[in-house]
């Protein structure tokens, strides 16, 4: 996908449903499921993403750290880390780690 300087849901929900893959940092691959709203610690995310990540388990993202780690990219020129990531989005880190990796695999389609 074209480089923009600005991501949106809908651009990641299409892009999500043009191809399911989300390939991570290991070499594992985990499959959008849908859009589907998310809770952390009592907050309600509206903008979230469910997605498989085997037979039996499935996790959410928001679209605030797909978003953040879009922009860490834009301004960098480089993703953030995990420790960077980790600053901000601790809670939603701490119960799906492989969310840094799922962030990262859904930027990588609108980044060069």
């Amino acid at each position: 996908m074209k480089e923009e300087n600005t991501i949106n849901f809908d651009q990641v929900i299409q892009s999500l449903r043009h191809n399911s893959n989300i390939p991570t940092i290991r070499g594992r691959n985990y499959t959008f499921i849908e859009h589907a709203p998310t809770r952390i610690n009592g907050i309600l995310f509206e903008q979230s993403i469910h997605y498989r990540i085997s037979d039996i388990n499935s996790k959410r993202i928001t679209f605030n750290l797909i978003q953040s780690v879009y922009e860490h990219h834009q301004l960098n020129n480089e993703f953030p880390t995990r420790v960077q990531v980790n600053v901000s989005f601790s809670r939603e880190l701490a119960s799906r780690p492989c969310n840094y990796s799922v962030a990262l695999s859904i930027v990588r389609r609108f980044v060069k």
